[in-house]
């Protein structure tokens, strides 16, 4: 795939992603906001529901409530007063009230005639739908209705009734003993139920009122008006249709009997099936918050959920509210589609732009890009041939015969600055290891200087100890790269590492280390033989600071030098452990062996298993070699190494 084809790609790719987020982003913020007005509008129905059922309580039966209806027709629920008696006829008459006294005798005639006389008018002119009589237990004794058409007749044989309880110690009116003389009294829903299935079931606002002599409960008169009026009226008022489930059952006004559709849905939709999804759908909504809003789609309408009412549990009884949204939701539609062809233009001009852009740069780039592989074909040939002479110039150190060395050598990236020198005259054996700053072309670049300085030391006659090779090299690194003085130096360029010198006349081993260490195995023993803490050429190593010589007489077993980039290689955890010096230690103590060629392959097996796949983090030099003097005594006390300085 050409790099044409690729931007090509990218740019419709990216222009595309950016469009889906941004039209998710609307979608989601369009959605967030229906919800929050679906959700709003069903607390506006709501109370408007509300509103108009207290109105159609207030104007019916809740004119007969013994605390809060008309001032007449509070006096028939006192115990105490005769409301039979005229004003002027009272002092005459007795003062018992005629209802509580045919409830205390029991005389269902007597409380049928006072009943019928205190609410047929009101049957009659049908501001009140139907009149329970229950007894003591709560059996029927009496039942009045003006069967409206709604449903089951009240007062029919095959009627069930679904009474609530009236507790008279909690209902309203029993608060407290100063107001014992209140008459206990209860609001909510009654349904009542077919038990020939012929009939709808029907609801109705509830009005339970005890009949009570001290605390003793003697009957319960219940004062019921139908739903479905104020139901009817509603919807015309909202342009609405309402929706009624109870009993798990949802059905609506037209289960009764036709009536005009003002709401705009179509009257061949299921509406009473799609009412009952949508609530199953929303019915957790409903429990938390105590209604709900949604869109149905198969409607094209808006639904919302509430209470049928505030005196019945939210779970008895619930209204369902429907209006039409034909006309928003086409005009959402037509919205998306304008703005999907704005966006399909706007799309279609960017690409045409992208594409002219894109052929401009494409021969730019190509010219770069050629001038670049050519730059970057010569830099690597100009690297790769570096690293030939810089194994060469390695390869040029000629080991001793007279004891065994081996070593590896592995720069981290195609050159290193890992050097090591292997130098033998006629009296002595020089062998260095060293970790120059820096790893790639730049330590390559400072392992030329040390090669330099090194094989300057080494050459001087003057120069005779392993400390003052290093303090020598110190002196002309910073010399050479003026690191004299810190302020005005451009680099900080020098050395870590280690220099043993093998004097065959006087049979001692001489040591010094730049912030390294020598490692000496012998009889099941593993020493470090610690350098001086500082780096030769480093600014902060004072030009004429002497290193010091570390003089270990009667040499014997196994010696080993290292750059630190051995001890820093890491494993392949999510938070890498370095390989580290004791690890290191053990190793080497395990290793009973004479031969440093085995040392450095056990070594570096190790080392490659603890990495894993991990690239390394340094360049790596490692040196073994081995003395092996019959005569000599290896000692483990340090104290006889002896230390002088230069």
């Amino acid at each position: 795939m050409t790099t044409r084809i690729q931007l090509l790609a990218l740019t419709v790719f990216g222009n595309v992603a950016i469009a889906a987020l941004f039209f998710w982003l609307a979608t989601d913020q369009l959605d967030g906001q229906q919800k929050t007005n679906l959700e709003n509008s069903a607390l506006v129905y709501q109370r408007a529901w509300n509103t108009a059922s207290s109105e159609s309580y207030d104007l019916s039966i809740g004119m007969w409530h013994p605390q809060t209806g008309t001032f007449e027709n509070r006096s028939i629920w006192k115990s105490k007063e005769n409301f039979l008696a005229s004003p002027d006829e009272a002092p005459n008459v007795n003062e018992e009230n005629p209802l509580y006294e045919s409830f205390r005798r029991g005389d269902i005639d007597s409380i049928a005639t006072l009943t019928d006389g205190l609410f047929q008018l009101s049957i009659d002119d049908m501001t009140m739908s139907a009149v329970f009589v229950l007894n003591a237990t709560g059996a029927l004794i009496h039942c009045m209705t003006a069967y409206d058409g709604y449903g089951i007749d009240p007062c029919a044989e095959t009627a069930k009734y679904n009474f609530e309880q009236l507790d008279i110690a909690t209902a309203s009116g029993m608060l407290s003993k100063r107001r014992s003389e209140r008459v206990p009294v209860k609001r909510g829903i009654l349904r009542i139920d077919d038990l020939s299935s012929d009939e709808e079931s029907s609801l109705y606002q509830a009005l339970y009122i005890a009949i009570r002599d001290d605390s003793s409960k003697l009957g319960t008169i219940v004062l019921a008006k139908n739903i479905f009026e104020a139901l009817e009226s509603f919807e015309y008022e909202f342009e609405i249709k309402a929706a009624l489930n109870f009993d798990n059952r949802t059905i609506t006004l037209n289960n009764y009997y036709e009536i005009d559709n003002y709401s705009g849905i179509s009257d061949d939709a299921d509406i009473a099936g799609e009412a009952s999804n949508s609530l199953r759908e929303y019915k957790d909504m409903l429990l938390v918050n105590g209604s709900f809003g949604a869109t149905n789609v198969s409607l094209e309408a808006s639904v919302f959920g509430f209470p049928l009412s505030d005196f019945a549990k939210g779970e008895e009884a619930l209204l369902i509210v429907l209006r039409d949204q034909t006309e928003l939701l086409e005009a959402q539609d037509k919205a998306m589609a304008s703005t999907f062809i704005y966006g399909a233009a706007v799309f279609t001009v960017v690409v045409l732009l992208v594409i002219w852009l894109v052929s401009r740069i494409e021969a730019a780039m190509k010219d770069a890009y050629d001038q670049a592989s050519t730059a970057n074909r010569e830099i690597q040939s100009s690297i790769n041939y570096a690293a030939k002479l810089q194994r060469a110039l390695l390869r040029a150190e000629r080991m001793p015969d007279d004891f065994k060395i081996d070593l590896t050598w592995r720069p981290r990236d195609v050159v290193g600055g890992d050097i090591y020198v292997v130098r033998t005259t006629d009296n002595k054996t020089v062998i260095a290891v060293i970790d120059c700053t820096g790893h790639g072309v730049p330590g390559a670049f400072t392992s030329v200087i040390a090669r330099a300085v090194v094989d300057r030391a080494i050459e001087d006659d003057q120069i005779n100890t392993a400390g003052e090779y290093l303090s020598e090299s110190n002196r002309l690194i910073k010399d050479m790269l003026f690191q004299n003085e810190s302020e005005e130096a451009d680099s900080d360029a020098g050395f870590d590492g280690t220099v043993c010198i093998l004097d065959r006349q006087t049979g001692c081993l001489e040591f010094a280390g730049a912030n390294s260490s020598l490692f000496v195995v012998n009889n099941n023993e593993t020493k470090e033989i610690k350098g001086n803490k500082k780096s030769v050429g480093a600014r902060r190593t004072p030009n004429d600071f002497e290193f010091t010589t570390q003089i270990i007489e009667n040499p014997s077993g196994m010696f080993v030098m290292l750059t630190d980039g051995v001890t820093d290689v890491m494993n392949e955890l999510p938070r890498p452990i370095a390989f580290g010096r004791k690890r290191l230690m053990r190793l080497l103590k395990s290793l009973d062996t004479s031969e440093p060629k085995l040392v450095v392959s056990k070594v570096m097996d190790a080392i490659d298993q603890y990495k894993g796949a991990s690239p390394l983090r340094d360049d790596l030099t490692l040196l073994a070699f081995y003395i092996d003097e019959s005569d000599s005594v290896f000692v483990s006390d340090l104290a006889t190494i002896k230390g002088v300085a230069g």
